[in-house]
């Protein structure tokens, strides 16, 4: 007669690691971020090395902070620590690189609206665009990221509209396709 085995458990799972999702900066340099983390749990958020504040997450691990002051032109690299109610702390593995242009200037110097660009860069060297300079408004078909590895595998993500054949050419030879 066979013999009931107890059944197995998932090994347990690592700390939560906090993390970025939301990263906006108007014109002014006026900014909010959002992301999540362990419930409770406080979030140290680091520009740099240099520590800009501090906010508690809801017991859902939601999170949201505003700078007390407009972030200054330029570049910048933002980092998160998790204190935990244990103590534990816990950095987050994905900063966000952000670029904020001199007011009333675009990103590369000309007259504009002041745009920034934020991106959160994983580990491994991919990248999510979480604001693009002048926003969604009317684009049909935008580039959003191109990341390549040490191989020189290459993955581009952007927007088009939905069901559409988009074809991706370099140096005006037919590379690939995908449909959105």
């Amino acid at each position: 007669k066979p013999v009931a085995q107890p059944a197995s458990k998932a090994p347990p799972a690592g700390p939560i690691q906090p993390s970025f999702d939301i990263v906006r900066i108007n014109p002014e340099g006026d900014t909010v971020m959002a992301g999540r983390a362990a419930a409770n749990a406080t979030v140290r958020v680091f520009d740099g090395g240099k520590l800009i504040g501090e906010v508690q997450a809801n017991r859902r691990g939601e999170w949201v902070f505003v700078p007390d002051a407009p972030l200054e032109p330029g570049k910048r690299r933002l980092g998160l620590l998790m204190i935990s109610e244990g103590n534990e702390t816990v950095p987050s593995i994905a900063d966000v690189i952000i670029v904020v242009p001199e007011r009333g200037m675009d990103l590369a110097g000309n007259p504009g609206t002041g745009q920034a660009l934020a991106f959160r860069v994983q580990p491994d060297g991919s990248t999510t665009v979480l604001q693009k300079p002048g926003g969604d408004a009317g684009m049909m078909l935008s580039i959003d990221a191109v990341d390549y590895d040490d191989d020189g595998s290459l993955a581009i993500s952007g927007k088009a509209v939905p069901n559409a054949m988009i074809q991706l050419y370099l140096d005006n030879k037919f590379i690939g396709h995908a449909r959105t």
